[in-house]
């Protein structure tokens, strides 16, 4: 009965029945079959969404315990990938991770697929928020794998949804748009309409990213009412700031003011509904991960005077209060620019010889720069007065670029004068790969100081910031290369540095993760293979140990004709 209310989303009654079964399984014998009931019944009352994390943590803590007496390690299973996913959610990883590691040897252990599959989403899910990006996106795939096998559409949905949010973030909107739709389709074949509000909001911010502000603010509103149905607190704060966001930059400049008299008190109301269901709940931690949504939004609300001290706070607490920047620029990855906290479209750069140039001058911050050289690096083919020529065209397209997005002040940001060209030191610009290369010196010294805990903190911090190598959609610019590798050695040796440490405080399943990662990046050093076979053995996972070395073998083999040292050799025959 608790069941059947609870698809119709008549949470009084769904709450009524479960607690009735409650009662009369507490009142007899503890038979497995009961206990079975007892159990699913507990679970699934804990899922009721007002989302109470320390309540439900507690919930299948019981379950587990309840199940290992059983005999049931099925179950016990299920409940420990539970604990994991609620550990992720009030942000402790380490133990989110401890869960998560230990049901993946169990599920291997009793061959069990299904508990495998959640356990990878879980997994993913940790290294997503951990902004380990490759790992996430290789757990995803695997879930989805394996979910399409055994017919668990919602883990498959979720599992889109995912990736969808992944490549959102990394710029890459074709492909988000791919998997928020087949996330949505997936959805909608789902009994339960909770599923389908989290495939819209994702949907949403797809199309918000894309500038489909229409299509944003539909599936927001689709999401919002789902969410408010389900009483899903969290999600509802979302997705009520994600509207009032839209909203806000959809009717910015509109000239009907009875129109924007009605749109300001919506805006308004979502955000202090949000705000509400965020203080009333303590999901701070929000603002933290959406940071790039919220901004815009504080910013609007604070100076409109709505919940201006409480936001004021949240603005301090990520940093933002005591410097703005003017502009941030991200070159790890996907080649992105932000004025104040507004992307700057790509059909602003006009041309791809602007944008190359504005590249090659940040590359070459806080030097001057001599007419030739560009010249040479950009027009190299053309006679020195069409060179010449090309060149003031670009620096006016750079100026008057930033002008019309509304910052004058900017079109002072490139200098040209005397044959020098340089970028302007009096204004507040922040590069990513700067930020990255500073928190990699920190995290060295606390490691020469001994302070490994707060080194393996700064790596962590450094691994976020590292969004893939350095300008890697310009493969074709030849003077981007030595920057490119020494900044991609340097997260090599962080990445090092930070399995070591793991290694020292014997999680070798976090340290294999970490030189995996590192394998994506250099698949052809032996001695990262090496270090994944000692960790892999000493984690107890020989088979994967075995499967690396043979990947190992075949690598050298293909690429350099050659086999594996007899070093790699005896460490796999230790082992057999």
């Amino acid at each position: 009965m608790s069941r059947a209310f609870l698809l119709q989303e008549k949470w009084d009654e769904s709450t009524f029945w479960a607690d009735k079964a409650m009662e009369v399984y507490k009142n007899h014998g503890s038979t497995k079959g009961r206990l079975r009931l007892l159990t699913q019944e507990y679970q699934f009352f804990i899922y009721h969404p007002q989302q109470d994390m320390h309540q439900a943590l507690r919930a299948f803590k019981a379950a587990r315990e309840m199940w290992i007496k059983a005999g049931n390690r099925h179950e016990a299973l299920m409940a420990e990938i539970n604990m994991a996913m609620v550990f992720r959610v009030l942000g402790d990883y380490k133990k989110a991770l401890e869960s998560s590691w230990w049901a993946l040897k169990e599920a291997e252990s009793l061959m069990f697929e299904k508990g495998r599959a959640f356990v990878l989403f879980a997994l993913a899910q940790i290294h997503r928020d951990l902004d380990n990006i490759p790992q996430a996106f290789e757990l995803y795939n695997d879930t989805i794998f394996l979910a399409k096998q055994l017919e668990i559409v919602q883990l498959e949905a979720g599992a889109h949804h995912s990736i969808s949010g992944l490549y959102r973030k990394q710029g890459n909107l074709e492909a988000a748009l791919k998997h928020a739709r087949i996330a949505l389709d997936l959805a909608g074949k789902i009994d339960v309409s909770y599923f389908l509000g989290q495939a819209s909001m994702n949907m949403g911010r797809v199309c918000w990213d894309l500038g489909d502000l229409k299509g944003a603010i539909a599936y927001f509103r689709q999401a919002l009412e789902i969410f408010s149905r389900w009483q899903a607190q969290y999600e509802e704060a979302r997705v009520s700031l994600y509207l009032a966001g839209t909203l806000s930059q959809q009717y910015q400049g509109a000239v009907d003011v009875n129109k924007c008299k009605i749109v300001y008190s919506e805006i308004a109301n979502l955000v202090q509904r949000g705000i509400k269901l965020i203080t009333s709940n303590d999901y701070e931690f929000f603002f933290k991960r959406e940071k790039e949504y919220a901004l815009p939004i504080i910013r609007w609300a604070i100076a409109q005077k709505i919940e201006e001290h409480y936001l004021s706070q949240i603005l301090f607490k990520l940093g933002e209060e005591k410097q703005q920047y003017m502009l941030r620029v991200f070159t790890l990855g996907h080649f992105r620019v932000y004025l104040k906290d507004c992307l700057v479209p790509d059909g602003a750069w006009k041309s791809s010889k602007a944008n190359g140039l504005f590249r090659f001058l940040l590359l070459n911050k806080g030097k001057k720069i001599e007419r030739d050289i560009l010249l040479e690096t950009f027009w190299r083919d053309m006679d020195i007065k069409a060179a010449a020529n090309n060149l003031s065209s670009c620096l006016y397209t750079l100026r008057r670029m930033f002008k019309d997005l509304g910052e004058p002040g900017l079109s002072n940001l490139i200098y040209y004068e005397k044959g020098l060209c340089w970028l302007g030191n009096d204004l507040n610009i922040w590069v990513d790969s700067e930020e990255f290369l500073i928190i990699v010196d920190q995290a060295k010294t606390e490691l020469r100081k001994g302070n490994s805990k707060q080194a393996e903190n700064l790596y962590r911090k450094a691994a976020e910031i590292y969004g893939g190598d350095y300008f890697e959609e310009y493969p074709y610019d030849d003077w981007l290369v030595p920057e490119r590798e020494r900044i991609r050695e340097a997260w090599i040796q962080s990445q090092k540095n930070l399995a070591n440490i793991l290694e020292k405080e014997n999680d070798f399943d976090g340290a294999a993760m970490v030189f995996k990662s590192i394998l994506r990046k250099d698949p052809f050093r032996e001695e990262t293979y090496q270090r994944i076979i000692q960790c892999l053995l000493r984690a107890g996972r020989r088979v994967e140990a075995m499967e690396q070395y043979k990947r190992c073998k075949e690598v050298l083999y293909q690429e350099f004709g050659i086999d594996p040292s007899p070093e790699t050799v005896k460490l796999i025959g230790h082992s057999l």
